[in-house]
């Protein structure tokens, strides 16, 4: 009788558990199916990239596990949707799809943005930091020495919460301006692009940022590097490397957790893009 009614059924709910956990840790080494969204004509696609007229590959596919363990990035689909409905006020990836690319890291500054620097130094490219204003006053000698290096440091909210959900003139007095004023009094330089946490944002509250002379930026190659308890070094340089197309905005981190692994890519995926011809730019290069 306890067997019938206690041991089986817990039997079958660890049975069913290790089934999903098994499946969707598999699909983290699973090549995902590219997905394509209408934009502008591709006059120079990379060798890696499907040529198909009128067409860009954009962000990593969400991957099975993630949406069952509730990792919560916006949905690509959503994020082209606001990029097309928007054009040039929320951006996903360069407007003249050239053999460029821009590598940017949220969340800092801290100790791992000195090291991506180091990393940056040696390869002599640049890079764009999106920042949030409580890590800027809490870290401010880091992130003083990464601006006077000429580093462009971008407005990532006040404290990375969801937003999506607040009212538009109210996010912007009480997250993205004090963020633009710690950012100021720190380095002495003004945000003009904004990403979201998350990629969080309503269309309401890009009109009114575009209104306030932002530009929202998200992403196109998601490195998914956030996910350290599954993604390591070599599936970060997989991802980045396999999703090569021109005009990438690439999603990394420099706070947030252990960014080691976000470190130590970054030589392989800096070669490889050199050795396909691709000049490294800022993101406000790359949207000129």
């Amino acid at each position: 009788m306890i067997k019938k009614f206690i041991v089986y059924p817990l039997l079958v709910i660890a049975l069913l558990f290790a089934i999903t956990f098994g499946a969707g840790y598999t699909a983290l080494y699973l090549e995902a199916k590219p997905k394509f969204y209408q934009l502008n004509d591709v006059s120079d696609v990379a060798p890696e990239t499907p040529k198909q007229a009128s067409q860009v590959y954009t962000q990593y596919r969400h991957l099975w596990l993630s949406e069952v363990f509730g990792f919560d990035q916006i949905p690509e689909d959503e994020l082209a949707r606001q990029a097309n409905t928007y054009p040039g006020g929320m951006v996903i990836e360069g407007k003249n799809h050239e053999k460029k690319i821009a590598l940017t890291f949220d969340d800092g500054p801290s100790q791992y943005s000195l090291a991506i620097v180091k990393q940056l130094e040696k390869y002599d490219i640049p890079a764009t930091f999106f920042w949030t204003g409580s890590r800027v006053l809490q870290s401010p000698e880091i992130a003083k020495v990464i601006a006077d290096k000429g580093y462009p440091i971008e407005n990532h909210t006040w404290e990375h919460q969801r937003n999506g959900q607040r009212d538009a003139k109210e996010f912007w007095q009480n997250s993205v301006s004090v963020t633009n004023e710690a950012i100021k009094k720190v380095t002495g330089t003004t945000p003009s692009v904004f990403r979201p946490s998350y990629g969080d944002i309503s269309d309401e509250q890009i009109e009114f940022l575009n209104e306030q002379g932002l530009t929202v930026v998200n992403w196109s190659i998601d490195s998914r590097d956030w996910n350290t308890r599954f993604i390591k070094q070599q599936d970060i340089v997989d991802i980045v490397n396999h999703h090569m197309h021109p005009g990438a905005i690439v999603l990394m981190h420099d706070d947030g957790g252990d960014r080691s692994n976000t470190v130590n890519a970054l030589p392989a995926i800096i070669e490889h893009y050199h050795a396909h011809g691709y000049e490294f730019v800022t993101v406000e290069e790359l949207l000129k």
